[in-house]
Protein backbone atom coordinates (compact mmCIF):
# COMPACT_ATOMS: atom_id res chain seq x y z
CA UNK A 1 0.00 0.00 0.00
CA UNK A 2 1.32 3.84 -1.17
CA UNK A 3 0.96 6.72 0.71
CA UNK A 4 0.08 10.14 -0.99
CA UNK A 5 0.06 13.05 0.78
CA UNK A 6 -2.82 15.77 -0.41
CA UNK A 7 -2.03 19.60 0.72
CA UNK A 8 -5.55 19.29 2.17
CA UNK A 9 -8.21 17.03 2.54
CA UNK A 10 -10.84 17.81 5.24
CA UNK A 11 -12.25 13.99 4.92
CA UNK A 12 -8.57 13.50 6.01
CA UNK A 13 -8.04 16.75 7.88
CA UNK A 14 -4.45 16.14 8.82
CA UNK A 15 -3.61 16.18 5.60
CA UNK A 16 -2.76 12.61 4.58
CA UNK A 17 -4.75 10.02 2.67
CA UNK A 18 -4.14 6.52 2.24
CA UNK A 19 -3.99 4.99 -1.19
CA UNK A 20 -4.59 1.76 -2.30
CA UNK A 21 -3.15 1.92 -5.46
CA UNK A 22 -5.85 -0.78 -6.96
CA UNK A 23 -8.17 1.87 -8.84
CA UNK A 24 -7.47 5.56 -10.44
CA UNK A 25 -10.86 6.19 -9.25
CA UNK A 26 -10.61 6.96 -5.55
CA UNK A 27 -7.31 9.53 -6.89
CA UNK A 28 -9.75 11.20 -9.30
CA UNK A 29 -12.43 11.63 -6.78
CA UNK A 30 -9.91 13.13 -4.28
CA UNK A 31 -8.43 15.26 -6.85
CA UNK A 32 -12.05 16.69 -7.45
CA UNK A 33 -13.04 16.86 -3.97
CA UNK A 34 -9.96 19.26 -3.25
CA UNK A 35 -10.71 21.27 -6.43
CA UNK A 36 -13.81 22.49 -4.75
CA UNK A 37 -14.33 26.20 -3.70
CA UNK A 38 -16.15 25.19 -0.60
CA UNK A 39 -13.29 22.52 0.46
CA UNK A 40 -10.69 25.85 0.00
CA UNK A 41 -12.61 28.14 1.96
CA UNK A 42 -12.78 25.49 5.20
CA UNK A 43 -9.04 24.51 4.48
CA UNK A 44 -8.46 28.57 5.44
CA UNK A 45 -10.67 28.33 8.10
CA UNK A 46 -9.73 25.88 9.58
CA UNK A 47 -5.55 26.64 9.18
CA UNK A 48 -5.89 30.58 9.65
CA UNK A 49 -9.16 31.55 11.76
CA UNK A 50 -7.50 31.19 14.98
CA UNK A 51 -5.12 33.18 14.47
CA UNK A 52 -7.47 36.19 13.55
CA UNK A 53 -9.12 35.03 16.86
CA UNK A 54 -5.54 34.98 18.46
CA UNK A 55 -4.46 37.98 17.60
CA UNK A 56 -7.76 39.90 18.51
CA UNK A 57 -8.75 38.27 21.97
CA UNK A 58 -5.75 37.49 23.53
CA UNK A 59 -4.71 41.27 23.75
CA UNK A 60 -8.30 42.08 24.60
CA UNK A 61 -8.50 39.41 27.63
CA UNK A 62 -5.50 40.56 29.22
CA UNK A 63 -6.59 43.87 29.13
CA UNK A 64 -9.97 42.96 30.40
CA UNK A 65 -8.05 41.37 32.96
CA UNK A 66 -5.63 43.93 33.93
CA UNK A 67 -8.14 46.80 33.94
CA UNK A 68 -10.30 45.00 36.51
CA UNK A 69 -7.26 44.22 38.96
CA UNK A 70 -6.58 47.80 38.94
CA UNK A 71 -10.38 48.69 40.56
CA UNK A 72 -10.45 49.71 44.13
CA UNK A 73 -13.23 47.13 44.64
CA UNK A 74 -14.05 44.31 43.01
CA UNK A 75 -17.91 43.38 42.86
CA UNK A 76 -19.81 40.66 41.96
CA UNK A 77 -20.16 41.39 38.66
CA UNK A 78 -17.05 42.66 37.99
CA UNK A 79 -15.49 39.27 39.33
CA UNK A 80 -17.38 37.73 36.63
CA UNK A 81 -15.77 39.58 34.03
CA UNK A 82 -11.95 38.66 35.53
CA UNK A 83 -12.71 35.20 35.12
CA UNK A 84 -14.34 35.43 31.77
CA UNK A 85 -11.47 37.06 30.73
CA UNK A 86 -9.02 34.30 32.12
CA UNK A 87 -11.24 31.39 30.86
CA UNK A 88 -11.39 33.02 27.26
CA UNK A 89 -7.72 33.65 27.33
CA UNK A 90 -6.82 29.93 28.56
CA UNK A 91 -9.73 28.69 25.54
CA UNK A 92 -7.75 30.49 23.23
CA UNK A 93 -3.92 29.91 23.73
CA UNK A 94 -5.07 25.75 24.28
CA UNK A 95 -6.88 25.99 20.96
CA UNK A 96 -3.36 27.86 18.85
CA UNK A 97 -1.09 25.46 21.26
CA UNK A 98 -2.95 22.48 19.61
CA UNK A 99 -3.24 23.78 16.39
CA UNK A 100 0.48 24.50 15.96
CA UNK A 101 1.75 21.52 17.28
CA UNK A 102 -0.64 18.95 16.23
CA UNK A 103 0.79 17.58 12.80
CA UNK A 104 4.43 18.60 13.62
CA UNK A 105 7.96 16.68 14.99
CA UNK A 106 7.14 17.98 18.17
CA UNK A 107 5.82 15.05 20.34
CA UNK A 108 2.90 16.45 23.00
CA UNK A 109 2.94 13.18 24.78
CA UNK A 110 0.11 10.89 26.03
CA UNK A 111 -0.32 13.45 29.37
CA UNK A 112 0.11 16.34 27.16
CA UNK A 113 -3.04 15.25 24.84
CA UNK A 114 -5.16 14.33 27.76
CA UNK A 115 -4.39 17.58 29.85
CA UNK A 116 -4.67 20.21 26.96
CA UNK A 117 -7.74 18.78 25.44
CA UNK A 118 -8.90 18.40 28.51
CA UNK A 119 -8.07 22.64 29.50
CA UNK A 120 -9.49 23.42 25.99
CA UNK A 121 -12.45 21.31 26.16
CA UNK A 122 -13.47 23.11 29.87
CA UNK A 123 -12.50 26.40 29.18
CA UNK A 124 -14.45 26.42 26.11
CA UNK A 125 -17.49 25.16 27.73
CA UNK A 126 -17.04 26.80 31.00
CA UNK A 127 -17.20 29.93 29.08
CA UNK A 128 -20.59 29.88 28.20
CA UNK A 129 -21.63 29.31 31.84
CA UNK A 130 -19.71 32.41 33.19
CA UNK A 131 -21.59 34.05 30.56
CA UNK A 132 -25.17 32.52 32.21
CA UNK A 133 -24.22 33.38 35.65
CA UNK A 134 -23.46 37.44 34.77
CA UNK A 135 -27.13 37.08 33.34
CA UNK A 136 -28.40 35.91 36.12
CA UNK A 137 -26.34 38.23 38.49
CA UNK A 138 -28.28 41.65 36.18
CA UNK A 139 -31.51 39.31 35.99
CA UNK A 140 -31.93 39.83 39.80
CA UNK A 141 -30.18 43.75 39.42
CA UNK A 142 -32.90 44.35 37.52
CA UNK A 143 -35.68 42.44 38.98
CA UNK A 144 -35.37 42.82 42.67
CA UNK A 145 -32.99 46.06 42.87
CA UNK A 146 -33.14 46.62 46.46
CA UNK A 147 -32.48 42.76 47.75
CA UNK A 148 -30.03 42.12 44.93
CA UNK A 149 -26.89 42.90 47.30
CA UNK A 150 -28.42 40.49 50.12
CA UNK A 151 -29.43 37.68 47.25
CA UNK A 152 -26.22 37.56 45.50
CA UNK A 153 -23.06 38.82 47.38
CA UNK A 154 -19.64 38.44 46.16
CA UNK A 155 -19.50 35.12 47.91
CA UNK A 156 -22.36 34.27 46.36
CA UNK A 157 -21.14 34.30 43.17
CA UNK A 158 -17.86 33.13 43.46
CA UNK A 159 -19.98 29.89 44.83
CA UNK A 160 -22.14 29.94 41.77
CA UNK A 161 -19.08 30.47 39.23
CA UNK A 162 -17.64 27.14 41.23
CA UNK A 163 -20.84 25.08 40.95
CA UNK A 164 -20.74 25.68 37.05
CA UNK A 165 -17.01 24.80 37.36
CA UNK A 166 -17.32 21.68 38.74
CA UNK A 167 -20.46 20.53 36.36
CA UNK A 168 -18.12 21.29 34.06
CA UNK A 169 -15.20 19.20 34.99
CA UNK A 170 -17.52 16.36 35.49
CA UNK A 171 -18.76 16.21 32.21
CA UNK A 172 -15.77 16.29 30.67
CA UNK A 173 -13.32 14.55 33.15
CA UNK A 174 -12.83 11.64 31.14
CA UNK A 175 -10.55 13.32 28.44
CA UNK A 176 -8.20 13.45 31.36
CA UNK A 177 -7.36 9.44 30.12
CA UNK A 178 -8.82 9.02 27.09
CA UNK A 179 -6.03 10.15 24.96
CA UNK A 180 -2.89 9.03 23.67
CA UNK A 181 -0.19 10.42 21.11
CA UNK A 182 0.10 8.56 17.98
CA UNK A 183 2.52 9.29 14.56
CA UNK A 184 5.83 9.56 14.57
CA UNK A 185 8.79 12.27 13.84
CA UNK A 186 8.45 11.85 10.00
CA UNK A 187 4.21 12.36 9.40
CA UNK A 188 3.73 14.51 12.47
CA UNK A 189 2.69 13.56 16.28
CA UNK A 190 -1.33 13.79 17.13
CA UNK A 191 -3.55 12.85 19.50
CA UNK A 192 -6.07 10.02 19.00
CA UNK A 193 -8.88 8.65 21.30
CA UNK A 194 -7.94 5.20 22.88
CA UNK A 195 -9.90 2.10 21.51
CA UNK A 196 -11.38 1.40 24.73
CA UNK A 197 -13.18 4.91 25.11
CA UNK A 198 -13.91 5.62 21.69
CA UNK A 199 -17.31 3.95 21.68
CA UNK A 200 -18.04 6.15 24.35
CA UNK A 201 -17.19 9.58 23.66
CA UNK A 202 -18.25 8.68 19.84
CA UNK A 203 -22.01 7.79 20.65
CA UNK A 204 -24.99 9.46 21.43
CA UNK A 205 -25.29 9.75 24.94
CA UNK A 206 -22.27 11.29 25.19
CA UNK A 207 -23.00 13.87 22.03
CA UNK A 208 -26.08 14.87 23.82
CA UNK A 209 -24.87 15.54 27.11
CA UNK A 210 -22.08 17.73 25.44
CA UNK A 211 -24.55 19.21 22.74
CA UNK A 212 -26.65 19.98 26.07
CA UNK A 213 -24.18 21.32 28.81
CA UNK A 214 -21.69 23.23 25.52
CA UNK A 215 -24.25 25.00 23.76
CA UNK A 216 -28.07 23.94 23.79
CA UNK A 217 -28.65 24.99 27.57
CA UNK A 218 -26.63 28.29 27.84
CA UNK A 219 -28.32 29.71 24.94
CA UNK A 220 -31.68 28.71 26.17
CA UNK A 221 -31.06 30.65 29.67
CA UNK A 222 -29.06 33.71 28.40
CA UNK A 223 -31.85 34.23 25.69
CA UNK A 224 -34.36 33.73 28.77
CA UNK A 225 -32.58 36.05 31.21
CA UNK A 226 -32.13 38.51 28.97
CA UNK A 227 -35.78 38.55 27.90
CA UNK A 228 -36.54 39.09 32.00
CA UNK A 229 -34.17 41.80 32.04
CA UNK A 230 -35.97 43.67 28.90
CA UNK A 231 -38.96 42.97 30.29
CA UNK A 232 -38.58 44.81 33.92
CA UNK A 233 -36.88 47.34 32.46
CA UNK A 234 -39.87 48.33 30.33
CA UNK A 235 -42.21 47.84 32.87
CA UNK A 236 -40.02 49.80 35.14
CA UNK A 237 -39.85 52.88 32.95
CA UNK A 238 -43.38 52.30 32.48
CA UNK A 239 -43.96 52.84 36.11
CA UNK A 240 -41.87 55.93 35.94
CA UNK A 241 -43.35 58.11 33.58
CA UNK A 242 -46.93 57.52 35.78
CA UNK A 243 -45.45 59.44 38.91
CA UNK A 244 -45.83 63.22 38.80
CA UNK A 245 -42.58 63.88 39.88
CA UNK A 246 -38.97 61.65 40.02
CA UNK A 247 -36.86 61.77 42.66
CA UNK A 248 -33.29 60.14 41.72
CA UNK A 249 -31.56 59.00 44.68
CA UNK A 250 -29.17 56.73 43.19
CA UNK A 251 -26.83 59.29 41.82
CA UNK A 252 -23.44 57.77 39.99
CA UNK A 253 -24.22 54.10 41.17
CA UNK A 254 -27.64 54.09 39.70
CA UNK A 255 -25.43 55.56 36.35
CA UNK A 256 -22.79 52.64 37.20
CA UNK A 257 -25.57 49.71 37.54
CA UNK A 258 -27.52 51.08 34.18
CA UNK A 259 -24.15 50.71 32.26
CA UNK A 260 -23.40 47.42 33.33
CA UNK A 261 -26.62 46.50 32.62
CA UNK A 262 -26.38 47.59 28.89
CA UNK A 263 -22.78 45.68 28.89
CA UNK A 264 -24.33 42.94 29.95
CA UNK A 265 -26.94 42.90 27.27
CA UNK A 266 -24.72 43.48 24.76
CA UNK A 267 -22.29 40.71 25.65
CA UNK A 268 -25.56 38.19 25.67
CA UNK A 269 -26.62 39.13 22.09
CA UNK A 270 -23.11 38.89 20.84
CA UNK A 271 -22.91 35.42 22.55
CA UNK A 272 -25.97 34.34 21.15
CA UNK A 273 -25.49 35.27 17.72
CA UNK A 274 -21.95 33.38 17.55
CA UNK A 275 -23.69 30.61 19.47
CA UNK A 276 -26.99 29.92 18.24
CA UNK A 277 -25.85 28.90 14.86
CA UNK A 278 -23.69 26.22 16.52
CA UNK A 279 -26.82 24.79 18.79
CA UNK A 280 -28.90 24.65 15.70
CA UNK A 281 -26.04 22.59 13.94
CA UNK A 282 -26.29 20.29 16.46
CA UNK A 283 -29.96 19.61 16.58
CA UNK A 284 -30.75 19.79 12.54
CA UNK A 285 -27.18 18.26 11.18
CA UNK A 286 -28.80 15.06 11.18
CA UNK A 287 -32.20 15.72 9.18
CA UNK A 288 -30.40 18.34 6.75
CA UNK A 289 -27.16 16.50 5.58
CA UNK A 290 -28.47 12.76 5.53
CA UNK A 291 -25.52 12.25 2.79
CA UNK A 292 -22.66 13.12 4.75
CA UNK A 293 -20.88 9.94 5.29
CA UNK A 294 -20.15 9.79 1.76
CA UNK A 295 -16.70 10.65 1.37
CA UNK A 296 -15.19 12.94 -1.58
CA UNK A 297 -18.89 14.33 -2.41
CA UNK A 298 -19.88 17.71 -2.63
CA UNK A 299 -22.52 17.15 0.06
CA UNK A 300 -19.55 16.37 2.56
CA UNK A 301 -17.89 19.40 1.11
CA UNK A 302 -20.97 21.54 2.13
CA UNK A 303 -21.30 19.87 5.32
CA UNK A 304 -17.93 20.51 6.45
CA UNK A 305 -18.09 23.84 5.26
CA UNK A 306 -20.67 24.31 7.55
CA UNK A 307 -19.56 23.03 10.51
CA UNK A 308 -16.30 24.51 10.20
CA UNK A 309 -18.11 27.97 10.19
CA UNK A 310 -20.20 27.51 12.78
CA UNK A 311 -17.68 26.51 15.54
CA UNK A 312 -15.08 29.30 13.61
CA UNK A 313 -18.14 31.81 15.16
CA UNK A 314 -18.19 29.77 18.37
CA UNK A 315 -14.29 30.62 18.77
CA UNK A 316 -15.00 34.53 17.99
CA UNK A 317 -16.87 34.85 21.01
CA UNK A 318 -13.55 34.14 23.68
CA UNK A 319 -12.33 37.48 21.60
CA UNK A 320 -14.73 39.67 21.67
CA UNK A 321 -15.61 40.73 25.12
CA UNK A 322 -12.96 43.35 25.46
CA UNK A 323 -14.41 45.02 22.65
CA UNK A 324 -18.17 45.31 24.05
CA UNK A 325 -16.94 46.44 27.27
CA UNK A 326 -14.96 48.85 26.01
CA UNK A 327 -17.77 50.35 23.67
CA UNK A 328 -20.57 49.52 25.91
CA UNK A 329 -19.21 50.99 29.33
CA UNK A 330 -17.55 54.40 29.51
CA UNK A 331 -16.47 53.06 33.65
CA UNK A 332 -14.61 50.46 32.40
CA UNK A 333 -13.12 52.46 29.45
CA UNK A 334 -12.29 55.76 31.19
CA UNK A 335 -10.20 52.96 33.82
CA UNK A 336 -8.62 51.24 30.76
CA UNK A 337 -7.60 54.47 30.02
CA UNK A 338 -6.12 55.65 32.93
CA UNK A 339 -4.30 52.32 33.08
CA UNK A 340 -2.60 52.41 30.21
CA UNK A 341 -1.63 56.14 30.70
CA UNK A 342 -0.55 54.81 34.54
CA UNK A 343 -2.72 57.45 36.52
CA UNK A 344 -2.28 57.39 40.38
CA UNK A 345 -5.20 56.15 42.19
CA UNK A 346 -5.54 59.99 42.99
CA UNK A 347 -4.81 61.50 40.26
CA UNK A 348 -8.25 59.05 38.58
CA UNK A 349 -9.99 60.30 41.59
CA UNK A 350 -9.82 63.92 40.62
CA UNK A 351 -10.85 66.81 42.44
CA UNK A 352 -14.45 66.68 41.57
CA UNK A 353 -14.23 62.91 43.60
CA UNK A 354 -13.89 64.18 46.59
CA UNK A 355 -17.03 66.80 46.37
CA UNK A 356 -19.33 63.91 45.80
CA UNK A 357 -17.85 61.70 48.48
CA UNK A 358 -18.54 64.84 51.17
CA UNK A 359 -21.84 65.17 49.63
CA UNK A 360 -23.15 61.85 49.29
CA UNK A 361 -21.44 61.78 53.21
CA UNK A 362 -23.98 64.49 54.39
CA UNK A 363 -26.48 63.08 52.67
CA UNK A 364 -26.46 59.32 53.83
CA UNK A 365 -25.28 61.28 57.67
CA UNK A 366 -27.25 63.87 58.81
CA UNK A 367 -26.15 63.66 62.35
CA UNK A 368 -22.72 64.88 61.29
CA UNK A 369 -24.03 68.63 61.46
CA UNK A 370 -25.77 67.58 64.91
CA UNK A 371 -22.66 68.80 66.80
CA UNK A 372 -22.73 72.35 65.01
CA UNK A 373 -26.08 73.20 64.13
CA UNK A 374 -29.15 73.50 66.53
CA UNK A 375 -32.23 72.00 64.44
CA UNK A 376 -35.19 74.43 65.16
CA UNK A 377 -37.90 72.53 63.88
CA UNK A 378 -39.00 69.30 66.10
CA UNK A 379 -39.14 67.80 63.00
CA UNK A 380 -35.63 68.06 61.95
CA UNK A 381 -34.68 66.82 65.17
CA UNK A 382 -36.44 64.13 65.19
CA UNK A 383 -34.98 63.54 61.52
CA UNK A 384 -31.89 64.22 62.86
CA UNK A 385 -31.99 61.59 65.46
CA UNK A 386 -33.47 58.74 63.06
CA UNK A 387 -29.95 58.46 61.35
CA UNK A 388 -27.61 57.12 64.27
CA UNK A 389 -24.23 56.62 61.93
CA UNK A 390 -22.38 56.06 58.79
CA UNK A 391 -20.91 53.02 60.38
CA UNK A 392 -24.25 51.38 61.38
CA UNK A 393 -25.06 48.25 60.31
CA UNK A 394 -27.71 49.40 57.95
CA UNK A 395 -24.61 51.30 56.25
CA UNK A 396 -23.03 47.77 54.66
CA UNK A 397 -26.49 46.35 53.52
CA UNK A 398 -26.72 48.96 50.72
CA UNK A 399 -23.66 48.22 49.24
CA UNK A 400 -17.63 28.17 23.27
CA UNK A 401 -17.52 22.18 22.10
CA UNK A 402 -14.50 22.41 18.78
CA UNK A 403 -15.96 18.39 18.21
CA UNK A 404 -16.82 16.28 15.03
CA UNK A 405 -19.70 17.45 13.59
CA UNK A 406 -19.86 13.61 12.42
CA UNK A 407 -19.11 12.54 15.97
CA UNK A 408 -17.93 14.28 19.05
CA UNK A 409 -14.54 13.01 18.48
CA UNK A 410 -13.43 12.39 14.83
CA UNK A 411 -10.53 14.55 13.04
CA UNK A 412 -12.49 17.34 11.79
CA UNK A 413 -10.88 20.04 13.58
CA UNK A 414 -7.11 19.21 13.56
CA UNK A 415 -4.83 21.60 11.78
CA UNK A 416 -3.95 20.60 8.18
CA UNK A 417 -0.79 18.68 8.30
CA UNK A 418 0.68 15.01 7.93
CA UNK A 419 0.02 13.61 10.79
CA UNK A 420 -2.19 10.77 9.57
CA UNK A 421 -5.66 10.69 8.91
CA UNK A 422 -6.84 8.60 11.98
CA UNK A 423 -6.07 11.87 13.96
CA UNK A 424 -9.28 11.42 16.13
CA UNK A 425 -8.65 14.62 18.79
CA UNK A 426 -10.55 17.37 18.49
CA UNK A 427 -10.74 21.16 19.26
CA UNK A 428 -13.14 23.04 21.39
CA UNK A 429 -14.52 26.06 20.06
CA UNK A 430 -17.89 26.35 22.59
CA UNK A 431 -17.80 29.59 24.35
CA UNK A 432 -17.97 33.10 26.68
CA UNK A 433 -20.48 37.97 29.41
Amino acid sequence: MTSTVFPYSVFNTTGMANDTGTTATTVDMKTQYNSYALVKVTYFIGSYFIWIVFAFGFPGNIASIFTITTMPTISSSKAHVAILAVTDTLAIVSRVTYNEVSGHGASLSTPGCNILLFIQQFCAVYANWVVVAMTTERCLAVCFPLRVGQMYTRRKALAVLSGFAVMTASVYVLLLWAFMEAGDSSSGYYCTVKPRYRAYLAGQVHYWLDACVGHVTPCILVLTGNALIVFSIRRARRAQRSLTSVVDRGGRQSKDQRQITCMLIAVSVVFLLLNIPNSMFYLLKDRIWTERSEPFTYERAKYDFTGRLVHALTDANHAVNFYLYFLSMSTFRRRFMDSVRCKSRSQRRGPSSSVHRTSQTYMQCPQLNRETSRTEAGSNGAYSRRFNGCNSSNSGASAHVLKSYNNPYSNHYHRVSAAGSNNDSFLSATSHV
